[in-house]
């Protein structure tokens, strides 16, 4: 997990140990509703395996993974995109 979606981005393995330890991995069944717009943010998520879906006001989404190979758009995102961070911060 860290050198395919962190090290690229300048996260050392000390900050990546620090924030793993703050971490938990969930697992989602297909179709699993993971955050609603106008929801509290309490959790921001990153796909290590599978695809995601988004849609806004009925329209669908784009996302870009930050998984080597797979930067191109995608409807949602794949392994390496990231949910709910732009709430986050």
């Amino acid at each position: 997990i860290f050198v395919e979606h962190f090290m690229p981005h300048g996260v050392t393995p000390k900050q990546f140990e620090k924030l793993s330890h703050k971490a938990k991995r969930v697992k989602f069944k297909n179709g699993d509703l993971i955050i609603r717009h106008g929801d509290p943010l309490q959790y921001v998520y990153l796909v290590i395996k599978g695809t995601t879906r988004a849609s806004f006001l009925g329209r669908r989404l784009s996302a870009v993974s930050s998984a080597p190979g797979h930067r191109q758009n995608k409807k949602g995102g794949d392994s390496g995109a990231w949910i709910g961070e732009m709430a986050f911060l």
